[in-house]
């Protein structure tokens, strides 16, 4: 089968681009309120539960408001159940790196992670990464760096470094998390890429209310942890369609 003209596969990657803008902007609320939930007392478990439920109720009504409803049926489910378990670990590494730094020195440990995406993807997906793909991963990140200007960075308070290891750790499986869509995106719907991975913290997290019990929630707080997975869920349904679209190294720098 010939490849695609170059003219078809540049406005291939340019609707890509979109998807992934869209979807980080996403993910950006869908972080300021998953900072809000997690300065609270409630139980972590309590909140991921609630937001991983919210987020799978969302993506839902995204499939019938947009017709896509037969994107619902998986086709590989052992896959979709190791990409469950990572979703799992980086849904509370980042809710526990969140409650105990600030959101900005947060983003700067986050936003490693399309640096480590572009090398990894080249090593192991056989993507190619060009000097300009790569100048252009590096300069995202740097640009993260002067646009949140973190505080305190090199010399956090004692209290933060719990922030920084969940922080890290979060990075390390988020990476390998879209190295595993971008690989499920061969043959599984962007639909359930962004959907079945939720089971995996949700069960957990009901597993955990079952065996700790469950405290009542302040209804701003509910609020948060709704908020947070509902548009997460989304945002979450337009990355894996990015990296479905086009190669790590045209994602990773926006």
């Amino acid at each position: 089968m010939p490849p695609p003209p170059q003219s078809s596969l540049r406005a291939q990657h340019l609707r890509a681009i979109a998807y992934a803008l869209a979807g980080f902007g996403c993910w950006v609320m869908a972080d300021i309120l998953m900072k809000l939930a997690g300065m609270s007392d409630t139980p972590k478990y309590e909140l991921i539960a609630i937001g991983s439920f919210s987020g799978m109720v969302s993506i839902v009504l995204f499939t019938f408001v947009t017709g896509d409803r037969d994107q619902l049926r998986p086709k590989r489910y052992d896959r979709l159940l190791g990409l469950s378990l990572l979703f799992a670990v980086v849904q509370y590494m980042n809710l526990l790196a969140v409650a105990h730094m600030p959101l900005a020195n947060y983003y700067v440990i986050v936003f490693l992670s399309p640096v480590l995406l572009a090398i990894l993807s080249s090593l192991f997906l056989r993507e190619r990464l060009d000097m300009t793909q790569a100048v252009a991963v590096f300069a995202g990140f740097v640009g993260v760096i002067v646009a949140t200007n973190p505080t305190s960075l090199m010399h956090p308070p004692n209290d933060h470094w719990i922030g920084y290891a969940a922080a890290g750790v979060g990075v390390l499986c988020f990476t390998m998390q879209i190295l595993t869509v971008r690989v499920l995106g061969r043959s599984e719907s962007r639909i359930a890429v962004a959907l079945y991975p939720r089971l995996g913290p949700c069960i957990i997290s009901l597993i955990a209310i079952f065996y700790f019990g469950a405290v009542s929630i302040p209804p701003d707080i509910l609020f948060y942890a709704i908020a947070m997975g509902a548009v997460g869920g989304i945002g979450w349904v337009l990355i894996a369609q990015a990296y479905k679209l086009a190669p790590v190294g045209i994602i990773a720098p926006f």
